[in-house]
């Protein structure tokens, strides 16, 4: 985040208490502050988060953040005056707040034709058949798909997994649900990781079609 002076901070403070649409308050807090507060993991066709523990402590931490720091929708600046911008919705508002961050999540859309053209990517697969990608893409799924099936602890990687999974089920079956209320930051992140996957498969099926 950038920093401030007391100056800037008082000229921004007044200018947020005009806005009088909160979509409008959530742009300028973003666009100032930042409104995730955590780097979370760029997309991974692997599903590393899923299935190497040192990539779900990265989850796990993100989610310990989150859930021992409830202020995460306020900005206090402290000079001579305290300045507070404050985001947090209010019940009318939290379909309106998830929304915009789960959108945030999902942009930029990661270039899935670059991506499957990259060495990184067929480094991964170990072989630059688009069908054999496909069938081992797919058997990533279908691994998570058994894991959500028959196992019943209540783990936090097997919620995420659920949310993820969820993500990518509607998307692929063009039924993104917006959300109904406010949401944590990781699980928006992860229901926009299920689309950008079920976006992923798509373009790797085309690639199936394509001729070489």
């Amino acid at each position: 985040m950038e920093h401030y002076s007391e100056k800037q901070i008082k000229l921004l403070h007044q200018e947020f208490k005009t806005l009088k649409r909160y979509i409008d308050k959530l742009s300028f807090y973003d666009r100032h502050f930042g409104i995730i507060p955590f780097t979370f993991p760029s997309f991974d066709p692997a599903l590393s988060l899923f299935f190497e523990e040192d990539k779900t402590e990265i989850l796990t931490g993100i989610f310990k953040k989150e859930r021992n720091n409830p202020a995460l929708t306020e900005k206090l600046f402290s000079f001579k005056n305290d300045y507070r911008f404050n985001i947090k919705p209010a019940n009318s508002n939290s379909s309106i707040y998830s929304t915009y961050i789960l959108s945030k999540f999902l942009t930029p859309t990661p270039d899935f034709d670059t991506l499957l053209n990259s060495p990184e990517e067929t480094s991964l697969y170990n072989t630059p058949c688009p069908n054999d990608r496909l069938e081992k893409a797919n058997g990533i799924l279908n691994s998570i798909e058994y894991k959500l099936q028959h196992e019943y602890d209540k783990s936090l990687k097997l919620h995420c997994m659920t949310v993820f999974y969820k993500g990518f089920y509607d998307a692929f079956t063009r039924n993104i649900v917006r959300p109904d209320k406010k949401r944590k930051f990781i699980e928006l992140y992860l229901y926009a990781q299920g689309i950008l996957y079920a976006k992923y498969l798509d373009a790797l099926r085309k690639k199936t079609r394509t001729p070489n």
